[in-house]
């Protein structure tokens, strides 16, 4: 495949790669520049019109080419016309290129197919932005406004079906404790977020408490992040449910020192969270009277909270909180059974419903959205840098440019989702691991994967989701696969993540593992690592049927 690279690191032109290499936004003897403008379409254009012009200069040299000069008084100012007007005129003219030179010649109308051949491969060349993993201030898109703007002009390519450009990134480690490449992606996958956001004045939600309805995996909480980053504000991630109803005060008013047997000087949600975005999580769970609690800090038009904490005299601290609470079951349904205060209810100013991806998929009729998303999943999924320090390829950059079989599409989207973003996730990962080095997606690739996904999920579920329209959190299983996997089959560095459900050792793990096979994908179980851990003894374990983690 043929591929240009316009880089933003510091990353050196590989010697074992021959690619059309570009500087971004830097001054360079010894290498081509693009000027750094943030909109991708102009980058390309300079790198498309470079190329053409020092195509046109190695064409013109060619003996057969040099014989068109002698015999035709205006081919070099031919030449120089279609340089300026570039690859594609060329390509819209291709059939009466030379008209206006008044060539009849049978030779030297094959002549005439070398210039539109070079103008065809410039104008498909793929392009990869090659963006650093750790960077200092001097890279090309450290600035906040360039790097907006280069995410905007990249969501909009993409929103628009393009499938030639691609995200990597870079190995090389310069210093500095910026990820462009992480900040930029994980902002593309917050613009598939159902909250819209104004574009031009940042964001439309107005003053006081927002309220998200959606089933468990619709994205409320990437939602949360997408307004915290718009608004240019950090955010503070609480789920309710793990919260008990004893101790919500306290952490949500914070406490001092004495207040109560073993209280220590502490902060609360609110005032953590001053000048950022608050998010409570499955608000739902919380009891009535936590409800209280909240309905006594919180302004149906105002940001402000006024709290004094636990412990404290009268006066009171005001906090500046957008204040950002999600529901997993519709609201009608919580007021009416009795769970949701409804005093609380009318103190929140916007109530957004989000569809599920099923519903989402039926009314992207152009496949845009699903496209997109698979996109950046597979961009994603190349967590390894392209290019090491010593400039040997790490991996074939082809790779980022996924081609689909007619019909694959229409059967990712007519499959069951009923986990959502999540379940997808997963399946998206699963669905590359799978297709390994290879840049085609079959569809018996498809199938055999869907099938697979059908096997984990009851059908009972899924009826019992759409008919109730109501939605339960993913098994355990997809969870500690999906970990697993985005630790690189790490086992030792998935722990961390893993102690929520009692899986704090490696060998309670393996022995996880090993008792739940039969729930974990092909995929999953196909690695060396797991596929050793299935075969082999546990040490120091009766049993893993002695083992039981927390699931719920």
């Amino acid at each position: 495949m043929d591929i240009r690279i316009i880089n933003f690191s510091e990353e050196k032109r590989p010697a074992d790669l021959a690619l059309y290499w570009y500087q971004a936004g830097l001054k360079s003897s010894r290498q081509q520049t693009v000027s750094l403008t943030g909109d991708i379409t102009d980058m390309i254009s300079q790198a498309v019109m470079d190329e053409w012009k020092q195509a046109l200069n190695l064409l013109v040299k060619q003996e057969n080419i040099k014989a068109l000069e002698k015999r035709y008084p205006n081919f070099m100012q031919w030449i120089a016309l279609i340089t300026a007007q570039g690859p594609g005129v060329v390509l819209q003219n291709e059939h009466n290129l030379f008209s206006d030179l008044a060539i009849t010649d049978p030779y030297d109308q094959v002549n005439d197919r070398l210039f539109v051949s070079q103008a065809r491969t410039i104008v498909t060349r793929k392009t990869v932005f090659l963006l650093p993993d750790s960077s200092p201030s001097s890279s090309a898109l450290y600035r906040e406004d360039d790097r907006n703007e280069f995410i905007r002009s990249l969501s909009a390519f993409l929103s628009a079906g393009n499938t030639s450009i691609a995200l990597a990134k870079s190995g090389n480690k310069t210093g500095g404790d910026v990820s462009i490449f992480n900040t930029v992606l994980a902002s593309l996958f917050a613009r598939t977020s159902q909250l819209r956001l104004d574009e031009d004045t940042g964001i439309h939600i107005k003053h006081g408490p927002l309220l998200i309805e959606g089933d468990t995996g619709t994205g409320k909480s990437a939602a949360a992040k997408h307004l915290a980053t718009k608004m240019g504000k950090a955010m503070v991630e609480i789920n309710l449910a793990a919260v008990s109803e004893t101790l919500l005060e306290t952490r949500m008013r914070g406490s001092t020192k004495g207040a109560f047997t073993d209280a220590i000087d502490k902060n609360g949600f609110f005032e953590e969270a001053h000048n950022g975005v608050l998010f409570l999580d499955e608000l739902q769970s919380a009891s009535l009277a936590s409800q209280t609690q909240l309905l006594d800090l919180l302004s149906a038009i105002s940001n402000d909270v006024w709290i004094s904490k636990v412990g404290e005299d009268a006066s009171k601290t005001k906090y500046d909180v957008k204040v950002v609470l999600a529901v997993n079951e519709p609201v009608s349904r919580l007021l009416a059974e009795g769970r949701l205060r409804r005093d609380l209810f009318h103190r929140i100013r916007d109530v957004v419903k989000f569809k599920s991806l099923n519903e989402l998929f039926a009314e992207d009729r152009a496949h845009a959205l699903l496209t997109l998303i698979l996109t950046l999943y597979r961009w994603k999924s190349f967590n390894q840098p392209v290019f090491a320090s010593d400039g040997k390829s790490m991996q074939a950059l082809s790779q980022l440019f996924t081609v689909y079989e007619e019909g694959v599409i229409d059967k990712i989207l007519c499959a069951p989702w009923p986990g959502n973003f999540r379940q997808l996730e997963r399946f998206a990962w699963d669905l590359f691991f799978v297709l390994g080095d290879r840049t085609r997606v079959t569809n018996e690739i498809i199938d055999s994967l869907l099938k697979e996904e059908a096997n984990r999920i009851p059908a009972s579920f899924i009826e019992a989701q759409q008919i109730n329209n109501e939605q339960t959190a993913p098994t355990i299983f997809s969870e500690v696969e999906n970990i697993i996997k985005k630790n690189h089959f790490n086992l030792k560095a998935s722990l961390p993540e893993l102690g929520v459900y009692r899986l704090r050792t490696y060998n309670a793990l393996k022995g996880f593992i090993r008792e739940n096979r039969a729930q974990f994908s092909k995929g999953f179980l196909a690695d060396s690592k797991i596929t050793k851990i299935i075969t082999s003894e546990i040490a120091g374990r009766k049993g893993p049927e002695n083992y039981k983690p927390i699931t719920s």
